[in-house]
């Protein structure tokens, strides 16, 4: 059974650089996981260095994203585990108090091949376990069912798209939960598709051993968002497994900056 789980939020008894420096994507403002505050706590307990704590409407996997007073992160509302009904949420906090300023349902409902609830495939986590970004206009949440909604400061959605529809539905046996990386105005997620459907999901492609990873690549601001571009790539067969099958290989890494570059993996 999946559970509720605690946000809590440390005190930043820091000077004003240090809160001055946003984060506003899950590696940080360096892309590295790394920060230039000084003075930071280093010890915290369930009452040491805690400012306030809430309890969320649901689970969540997502790193907390900041932008000035603003805390944005993703949750999952299970209404009818049953059924398999429920939400997906976008929230954003006051991160001073931890009051919620707005919660929105950002759930299509879109369940791949049938398969799984509103909120999850299955019961090992939930759809909300990618991180919110955000370029301080305009922030953008994104759900393992391929849900991608970009709303502003206010909590007014700005657009939506189902990735799964527009390109298939994923061939992942887990849950898939890549962070979508901002960088230069575009929006970039990488997506995997390979020749072999799993549980009935994906599609064949062009021949054996052939993957399709696409970058996905999208303006950050209103309006249905397009495609720009994707990128075929080979998935190898390597040496034997160790019960004698072939195994195949397609790298599907994460995205960053560096030296104002955008790296793939």
């Amino acid at each position: 059974m999946i559970k509720n789980s605690i946000l809590t939020i440390a005190v930043l008894s820091l000077g004003v650089s240090a809160l001055a420096e946003d984060w506003t994507n899950w590696r940080g403002p360096n892309y590295n996981g790394a920060t230039s505050g000084k003075n930071l706590p280093v010890k915290f307990s369930k009452t040491q260095n805690i400012a306030w704590q809430i309890e969320l409407p649901g689970p969540g996997a997502g790193t907390p994203i900041i932008v000035g007073d603003r805390v944005f992160l993703s949750s999952a509302r299970i209404e009818n585990a049953a059924s398999g009904k429920g939400q997906l949420l976008a929230l954003c906090l006051d991160r001073k108090t931890g009051k919620t300023l707005w919660e929105r349902n950002a759930g299509s409902g879109y369940r791949p091949n049938g398969d799984g609830a509103d909120y999850r495939l299955d019961n090992r986590g939930t759809y909300a376990s990618p991180s919110p970004v955000t370029d301080g206009e305009t922030v953008v949440f994104f759900y393992g069912n391929g849900d991608l909604v970009g709303f502003n400061m206010k909590g007014d959605k700005l657009w939506a798209r189902n990735i799964q529809k527009d390109y298939g539905d994923f061939t992942f046996q887990w849950t898939f939960s890549a962070t979508p990386t901002l960088y230069e105005d575009k929006l970039y997620l990488p997506v995997l598709q390979r020749d072999d459907p799993v549980h009935g999901r994906g599609r064949h492609l062009s021949g054996p051993g052939t993957g399709w990873l696409g970058r996905h690549i999208a303006p950050a601001g209103g309006g249905l968002v397009p495609r720009l571009w994707t990128y075929r790539q080979i998935c190898r067969e390597q040496p034997q497994d160790r019960w004698g099958d072939p195994q195949k290989r397609c790298v599907a890494g994460g995205l960053g900056r560096h030296e104002q570059k955008l790296v793939c993996a």
